[in-house]
């Protein structure tokens, strides 16, 4: 190797062409940083809550202690996503499921105590 060949004259390619492998196995140019994540982007106990919420009203209807017990935790989980920002809509729906399975089960009462 003379002196004024370097180790990347050698290779053929420049250290500025070759893809920086960044995590993931994707690539990203020289220079430019990973996209951020969006900045609505909700979090897992708000999912959790949302769908918890659904299941809820729906085992409610046929099942009032499922449905109650479904719309406390997705209640909880909906609660401590809104502290990080997120979770109103399973608030709102595991709301919702209590209030369908206590409607289911005051009228079973009334239909069975009557």
């Amino acid at each position: 190797m003379a002196a004024t060949d370097s180790p990347d004259t050698t290779t053929g390619t420049r250290e500025a062409e070759r893809p920086a492998e960044t995590t993931g196995g994707r690539f990203e140019r020289p220079g430019h940083a990973a996209a951020a994540p969006a900045a609505g982007r909700s979090s897992g106990g708000a999912t959790a809550s949302i769908v918890l919420g659904a299941v809820g009203i729906v085992g409610g209807i046929f099942i009032p202690l499922v449905g109650l017990v479904l719309g406390i935790i997705g209640l909880v989980l909906g609660m401590q996503a809104r502290k990080g920002g997120g979770g109103k809509a399973g608030v709102i729906v595991s709301t919702i499921a209590i209030v369908v399975s206590v409607a289911v089960w005051a009228a079973a009462v009334l239909i069975m105590t009557s």
